[in-house]
This record gives structure tokens, sequence and C-alpha cells, in this order.
């Protein structure tokens, strides 16, 4: 009798979706699915340059990239993300691209996306001609006083203080306590995430990649032995946006988990 052999079950081949977007400026559209981990969803819209987008995916498992007419992703929020907002540049189609984390089997997500007109600028009102005014006699020409003679010391030069490149919302799904953030730095960037909590909670951040994180109360002052680190749990004491700042010194991709008790 032979002997049986087990045969590895099959992986299922990459497929990708189209579906068109009907949007309507001013009003919110959402749409919601459950993809495999060997699908792509791509939701396609026609946009024109200096419309403003908001899109935002809510639910577990499912990241998304916003892609440009040319293929390429709008800038690097849009890489990657739970959601973004921001001023389209040209015209043309384009493209919410949704696929599921690498590793899970799974996820579910419900999309809301806003698509708005630029505001449009009120007429100048026409000018009104004035009577030319009377001629005025010149008067008495005043002594010119000496020139001061130049500070021979040179001004020091104004002092630079980086602004973080970046700031985004971190959103935790319904229902979850955390979430990962996929980013990209540039060398001596900062990228800032705002992350809403209230006193009491524990807040435990980590990073993986060639980065490194600070952390700030929500009125902007810095949070003891929290600067420059990898990785950190605190209890916070007070209400409000604490602040989560990615600083890159090579660029690379980089990952950002934030769980809030």
């Amino acid at each position: 009798m032979p002997t049986p052999t087990n045969t590895p079950p099959s992986t299922p081949k990459p497929v990708s979706f189209d579906q068109a977007l009907d949007l309507t400026p001013g009003q919110k559209a959402t749409r919601s699915a459950t993809l495999k981990s060997h699908e792509t969803l791509n939701f396609t819209f026609q946009g024109t340059s200096g419309q403003s987008l908001k899109v935002q995916s809510k639910g577990e498992g499912i990241l998304m990239r916003v892609l440009a007419p040319d293929g390429n992703v709008i800038d690097q929020r849009a890489n990657r993300t739970y959601s973004w907002e921001g001023t389209l540049p040209q015209d043309g189609l384009y493209k919410i691209e949704l696929a599921v984390v690498k590793g899970l089997k799974q996820g579910d997500f419900i999309l809301e996306t806003t698509l708005t007109n630029p505001a449009v600028p009120e007429p100048s009102p026409s000018p009104t001609s004035e009577p030319s005014p009377s001629p005025t006699p010149d008067p008495s020409p005043s002594p010119t006083p000496d020139p001061t003679p130049p500070d021979p010391r040179p001004s020091p030069p104004p002092t630079s203080i980086p602004d973080p490149a970046q700031t985004q919302r971190i959103i935790i799904p319904q229902g979850q306590t955390a979430t990962v953030i996929a980013g990209q730095g540039k060398a001596q960037s900062t990228n800032r995430y705002l992350m809403r909590a209230s006193a009491g909670q524990i807040l435990k951040v980590g990073i993986n990649g060639p980065a490194s994180i600070s952390l700030k109360y929500p009125d902007g002052s810095p949070i003891d032995d929290a600067s420059g680190i990898k990785g950190r749990s605190l209890q916070l004491p007070r209400s409000g946006d604490y602040i989560i700042d990615v600083s890159s010194n090579a660029p690379g991709d980089f990952e950002l988990k934030v769980d809030v008790k």
C-alpha cells in the first residue's frame, strides 16, 4: 500500500478589485467590507486640483494608501495609514487602496470619504474715482541729520527651531485599546502625532525602525525621561491631547505602536 503524502495547502493568488466611488462635494460617503489577506480593494474617484479630501478607515487589520492619478502616493502621510486629509494636487482619477495588514488572515473596515470644493473668493469692489487733491506748497526742507554709524558687532544668527514636518491624529478602532501606525521618516525629520486620552489611563508607546520618540503633555511641556526613547509606559495625570514626536536620524520605515487602557 503506498504511503499517503501530505499536500501543503495552496496559497491564494493575489486579487485586486476596483470599485467606483461617486463623491458629491460636501457630503460624506461611507463604504464597508471584509477583506482576506490576498485581496486588495481599490476605490476610484475623479478629483480636481485644489479640492480637499478627507478619508478615514475605521476597523481592524486594514491599512490604506491614497494614490494620485500618476499612480504614486499623494505624500508620505498617505502611505499605509488609517486616515489622510489634504488638498488634491492635480486633476484626474484618484485611488484609495485598502489591504489587510501583513500577517493577518482578514480584516474589516468602514471607509468614510469627504470631498470638498475650494472656497470661491468674493469679487473685489470696483474702485471709485476720487477728486484730485489740491496742490500744497512744499514745506521748507529740514536739515538732514548725520547718519548713525553702523554697529561693528555682527548680529547673531536667528535661532532655528525645527518644527514637526507632519501632524496626524491617532484614532484607535472602536472596541480596541491599541493600534499600529506605519510611517516613513527622512533624515533629521520629525513626525508629530496627537493622542487624546483621559487622566488615570495607562499610555504605552513603542517604535520599531530607525527612529526614536519623545512624549509631551497636552500643554507642550516635555514628559520627564521621555525624550529620544524607543518605548515608555506611564499613567496620565491629566486629560487632553498628548503629543508623540517621532524623530528620524536616517531615511526608513517605522512602526509606532500606541496602547491606551
